[in-house]
């Protein structure tokens, strides 16, 4: 594989989620470690694992602000 594989594949990653297309550039440097971890150990359940808990705690932290303000 090219060592431009996981920065490919986080920018590819960013771009999906076009529906906050500011958060691009973050998003694009915020999973470039997991890529890495990933390609790494050679586990994409690592990958899974980890987007799961980010969007677990995401909804999480929505609700708890969510709650707050009512």
């Amino acid at each position: 594989m090219s060592g431009w594989t996981p920065v490919v594949h986080s920018t590819l990653f960013a771009a999906y989620h076009f529906w906050s297309p500011w958060q691009l550039f973050t998003r694009t440097l915020g999973v470039l470690p997991l890529v890495y971890v990933v390609q790494r150990k050679k586990n994409i359940y690592i990958g899974m694992w980890v987007h799961c808990l980010l969007n677990s705690a995401e909804y999480l932290v929505g609700a708890v602000i969510i709650v707050g303000l009512l």
